[in-house]
């Protein structure tokens, strides 16, 4: 079994890892690239109109791939980091990580979006939201954070944009917690018929 030292510690690598590694890379840089191209085009056509759940749970998770890719190493581990102190509750940790992220490259939509969710795991809505919004400007697509402004505008009475956000979701992928989503739309639709009343 070929192993050699790794350039940045003291970690063997083994020739299979190496592949690995390797091939990890190029799919990320294939992401990277397609991520508004054809591929994830196709994905979105698929989720939008697949039947089938697993076809659809499987789109979902490309598509959410390509979001997270990222060909700066840099950019990735302060995502990671950052994902590592967001499971242990470390939300102060997590935002500065996911802020030098941002500062690498400005136009991951990713990274803004899981700004935009740490700080409503703060309770922080209005810049939370200002995240969010920028992430659709960067991928209008973006069923997460649309989903995200959603809560927001529920947490702020706001049921009416609420519901706008909560429709342009299941018109993307109507398969994002979709029990949640009927259920959320449906509390927005009562909230504004109560308040015709």
């Amino acid at each position: 079994k070929f192993e050699e030292k790794s350039a940045s510690s003291n970690k063997t690598v083994s020739f299979e890892e190496k592949i690995v590694l390797s091939l990890m890379k190029k799919m990320r840089t294939w992401f990277c690239e397609g991520r508004r191209g054809v591929l994830v085009d196709c994905l979105f056509l698929l989720l939008k109109n697949s039947k089938d759940e697993a076809l659809a749970a499987i789109s979902q998770e490309y598509i959410w791939t390509s979001w997270n890719s990222n060909e700066s190493e840099e950019v990735l581990s302060e995502m990671e980091a950052a994902a590592n102190y967001l499971s242990r509750g470390n939300f102060s940790n997590a935002l500065g990580h996911l802020k030098k992220a941002i500062d690498l490259d400005p136009m991951h939509a990713e990274a803004r979006n899981r700004l935009s969710t740490v700080l409503f795991m703060m309770n922080d809505f209005k810049e939370s939201e200002k995240e969010a919004i920028k992430v659709t400007e960067l991928e209008p697509r973006h069923f997460g954070a649309l989903n995200g402004l959603a809560m927001i505008r529920m947490k702020e009475g706001d049921y009416s944009t609420a519901l706008k956000y909560l429709k342009q979701v299941a018109s993307i992928n109507p398969w994002m917690n979709a029990s949640v989503l009927r259920r959320n739309m449906a509390v927005c639709q009562a909230a504004l018929t109560a308040s015709m009343m």
